[in-house]
């Protein structure tokens, strides 16, 4: 490094990767600011600089002292020992030592009185919380989250008959494994201790795994613009049960909504985005991911999903979703401490809604007026939608029960999902009581985009 360089690095300032210090005289305070480098994501530590930037300068006898120590410090004060680089830069008030600590790859890393030390902006503090120093050992694979027991839970806990269907299918030939007790068989596979359930054995097999652990469900919501702060939405959905209940409902919520720190999945009229809580591993970047790396955090719980999921844990997921999508977005917060993909919703290129012009539609409604540019994930008005519209036009505003009656319908759902929902996305059709979505009172209307689109779609009908 030239002095021109260091005068560079220190006009950057203190911060969470560079810490300023006039000398060095406690050796456990050296050792702390190693250890919090080395499980912050490695650092920079500028010695004969003040804290205001000035440079002090070292002579050599406290260059040779301070190397001593840092020696010392980093294999004898610390666990496990930290591996460091020094840099000697001469400039004209004396030596600076520029001591460079890589992220450790061994974390949780300890000072010699077993204090776990982390940088906190341009300063560190003591790890003391439970859950901080849980995410940091499951980070270091010293303990993963998907083999902690679930207090309290009992193999009476468990759905016998969908285990006893998995083991039929997949451990058939091991007769002795099938004769055991449940508590034996869940211990033998990783999915209990012999007397309560893991995390892994819950969300597989359990009766009803929210009850203990609801943070391990999925909120869906549907908003009707671009803007999670929105006040109403037209749909939502909290959905829980084992993972592959909570993946197919999910999926099946997806599709459905498409043809118009739980994950979330949000959806707004341009985009999706699924957000798992938990953000990348330390070993991971979104590079590596964009190319099939993968770190199993869960691997007791992804050992038997594989086999009740399409899941192989490959790493394969994102390169083909971004084959098969290559807008995809991939966002991986490390302050929030959660991971985010993001879709935008494709639009059709074709006769805007907010423009109808009836001259246009003498021989069909779906004529358009420029080609596509993608195929969309619905046309704009389905002859549902052209029904409730002309209903609406007919009666002026209309209640669930009562669009039911005219449709001659039963199901709730289908109402919702075929008729309500693409047309309140569209602009079409809006709530009369927009502020309580779901009142028992609520009606539907047409909007003034509907009212000028009827002439229209009576056409089709």
């Amino acid at each position: 490094m030239t002095v021109m360089q260091l005068h560079a690095r220190i006009a950057a300032g203190e911060h969470s990767r560079q810490q300023f210090k006039r000398t060095l005289q406690h050796i456990d305070a050296v050792a702390a600011e190693l250890v919090a480098f080395s499980n912050s994501g490695g650092g920079t530590l500028l010695v004969g600089v003040n804290d205001d930037g000035g440079i002090s300068g070292l002579d050599t006898a406290e260059v040779r002292r301070i190397n001593q120590m840092l020696s010392n410090a980093a294999s004898q004060h610390v666990h496990p020992p930290i591996g460091f680089l020094t840099e000697n830069v001469l400039t004209e008030q004396g030596v600076v030592i520029v001591v460079t600590v890589a992220d450790g790859i061994a974390k949780p890393y300890l000072d010699h009185q077993g204090r776990i030390w982390i940088k906190q902006g341009a300063d560190k503090r003591q790890l003391l919380a439970r859950e901080e120093m849980q995410r940091m050992f499951q980070r270091a694979g010293l303990v993963y989250a998907d083999i902690v027991p679930v207090t309290g839970t009992t193999s009476d806990d468990l759905d016998e008959g969908v285990f006893r269907q998995y083991l039929e299918r997949f451990y058939s030939e091991e007769s002795d494994l099938l004769e055991r007790s449940l508590d034996a068989v869940l211990q033998n596979l990783g999915l209990g201790d012999g007397s309560e359930f893991n995390l892994a054995g819950l969300l597989l097999f359990g009766r009803q795994p929210q009850r203990w652990r609801p943070v391990c469900s999925v909120k869906a919501v549907v908003f009707p613009g671009t803007k999670i702060s929105d006040t109403c939405y037209l749909d939502s959905q909290d959905i829980g049960g084992t993972l592959y209940q909570q993946y197919t409902e999910t999926l099946a919520f997806i599709k459905t909504i498409s043809s118009v720190p739980p994950i979330r999945i949000l959806i707004f009229k341009d985009r999706l985005e699924m957000i798992s809580p938990g953000h990348l591993p330390d070993s991971l970047s979104l590079e590596d991911v964009r190319l099939g790396k993968t770190n199993r955090r869960n691997p007791m719980l992804a050992e038997h999903a594989f086999r009740i999921l399409p899941y192989r844990g490959l790493g394969s997921g994102i390169p083909r979703a971004l084959e098969k999508w290559p807008q995809l977005e991939l966002i991986n917060e490390i302050t929030g401490n959660q991971f985010t993909a993001r879709l935008q919703r494709p639009l059709p290129q074709w006769t805007t809604l907010r423009e109808p012009d009836v001259s246009l539609y003498g021989t069909s409604l779906m004529s358009p007026i420029t080609p596509l540019v993608m195929t969309p994930l619905t046309p704009p008005v389905t002859p549902y939608m052209s029904k409730l519209l002309v209903s609406l036009a007919e009666y002026g505003s209309l209640g669930n029960h009562e669009i039911r009656q005219v449709f001659n319908l039963k199901d709730r759902r289908r109402l919702r999902e075929t008729y309500l929902i693409p047309c309140l996305a569209a602009g079409l059709v809006e709530y009369t009581i927009p502020d309580k979505p779901n009142s028992c009172l609520q009606q539907y209307r047409l909007t003034a985009l509907g009212q000028r689109w009827v002439p229209a779609v009576k056409q089709t009908l």
